[in-house]
């Protein structure tokens, strides 16, 4: 069985992003061997100063970059260049001063941090499991709200982690508090993406699950977008092929990638 379209848009590269081994021209290189048909890079922007990556990113040098990129071909490839954003609330006026000061493919707004706490520390998985979940929720919801992002990243990815401490993550417990964060994405034009990521390591399966992209269907969502989080060359496009058949499993004919902020639409194609 075969399924298209082959898209990768969420990736990071050592030049930008603090975590990450990859470089553009190893994925670009990579992608030609994968009969790629685009790639999005989106690299790490932290405005908190505890994160490890604040002061890494380099956004004159990401925009001379992107400029680069649209004056060359690639071939039957297309390369974009956009960015991931952590959003706290506290910071909210600094991401929009910021997007207001550059110009990108693609803006992914994801949350690392609720109550105070990155996500990914041990310590904030001691609250109980509903304080927990409910916190990351409560502030992806007003990553949402802000209207600042064209999509939320790896929604869910609270369960990372949160698996290891509290057990397999079910969505139905926060059933409520996930409905109005895909009403409001659905409400404010917000995508969503499927991030492959989970795949790779617990959870062992994608942010979101199956469940939660069902519903956003349900609702009336539409803007889904398709990403691996590759931080290394050997994940370009890793599970893109079970993310295509997630979405078409849920109810979606098409996906999204993003070009100058607005959706570019790519029929999924296969003979399931």
């Amino acid at each position: 069985m075969s399924i298209s379209p082959l898209v990768d848009c969420h990736l990071h590269t050592a030049a930008f992003s603090c975590d990450a081994k990859a470089t553009l021209g190893g994925f670009v290189a990579r992608a030609h061997e994968m009969e790629l048909d685009l790639l999005t890079t989106t690299e790490h922007v932290d405005f908190d100063p505890r994160d490890y990556g604040y002061g890494h990113y380099d956004q004159a040098r990401h925009v001379a970059q992107r400029e680069w990129v649209r004056g060359r071909s690639f071939g039957r490839l297309k390369v974009l260049i956009g960015v991931e954003i952590d959003y706290q609330v506290r910071y909210e006026a600094d991401v929009r001063g910021f997007l207001g000061g550059a110009a990108y493919d693609f803006v992914i707004g994801s949350v690392h941090y609720a109550q105070g706490e990155s996500i990914f520390s041990p310590a904030f998985f001691d609250l109980p499991e509903r304080a927990s979940y409910e916190a990351y929720l409560g502030q992806a919801l007003q990553a949402v709200r802000s209207g600042l992002f064209d999509v939320l990243g790896h929604l869910d990815i609270v369960k990372r982690y949160g698996v290891e401490h509290y057990g397999p993550f079910q969505p139905e417990r926060y059933a409520e508090q996930i409905d109005a964060l895909l009403r409001a994405c659905v409400e404010t034009g917000t995508g969503i993406e499927v991030n492959t990521s989970g795949y790779r390591g617990p959870p062992e399966e994608p942010f979101p699950s199956l469940a939660v992209l069902s519903r956003y269907r349900e609702l009336g969502g539409e803007l889904l977008t398709v990403g691996s989080d590759a931080h290394v060359v050997e994940d370009l496009g890793r599970d893109v092929p079970l993310a295509l058949e997630l979405a078409q499993c849920a109810g979606f004919e098409a996906i999204a990638a993003f070009v100058d902020r607005q959706p570019m639409w790519l029929p999924i194609d296969s003979d399931l």
